[in-house]
């Protein structure tokens, strides 16, 4: 849970005000980045949050992206943390991101070896691999013993809107 003030400190100090939530556990993050946003949404196959008062959505992320129409600046993804869905949850949620949005991917910088297994971080830290670093600006942090990665879009700096406006 150490990276939850990270995450709150940068949805407020960037002024993000969608946020989206990929696995939502008891909700404690999802509630409080609620309070600070125009929109928060969770997914998660099973609700266990402790506060009903959220947006939610009960099902698969895979489900969730099939039937959803919002955009988000901010998406947290913590979901599976096996390597296939937590980069099938990458994908989809590029596609959904506002232009200067950024990601957030739990479980990317484990700690130690028992980590590894399934069930904890499993193997989502090789997402990291799989990026186009031409593409995409990434930083793992090393943030509790399960490690969090910022991504975003390169071309979504705030100087290339201003010296190239579309």
């Amino acid at each position: 849970m150490t990276h939850y003030p990270l995450i709150y400190s940068l949805v407020q100090a960037c002024n993000y005000r969608s946020y989206l939530e990929l696995g939502v556990w008891e909700g404690y993050l999802l509630a409080s980045v609620a309070k600070i946003t125009h929109t928060a949404v969770g997914v998660d196959i099973s609700d266990v949050r402790k506060d009903k008062s959220t947006s939610f959505f009960l099902g698969s992320t895979r489900d969730f992206f099939l039937q959803n129409k919002l955009f988000f600046d901010f998406i947290f993804i913590d979901a599976d943390h096996r390597l296939q869905p937590v980069t099938e949850d990458f994908v989809s949620s590029m596609q959904i991101l506002n232009e200067g949005g950024l990601i957030a991917v739990h479980d990317t910088d484990p700690a130690s070896k028992d980590l590894l297994a399934d069930g904890y971080c499993s193997d989502s830290y090789r997402l990291l691999e799989r990026l186009n670093r031409e593409v995409l600006s990434f930083i793992p942090l090393p943030v509790g013993s399960e490690g969090l990665t910022l991504i975003s879009r390169s071309r979504d700096k705030r100087v290339n809107r201003i010296i190239d406006p579309q």
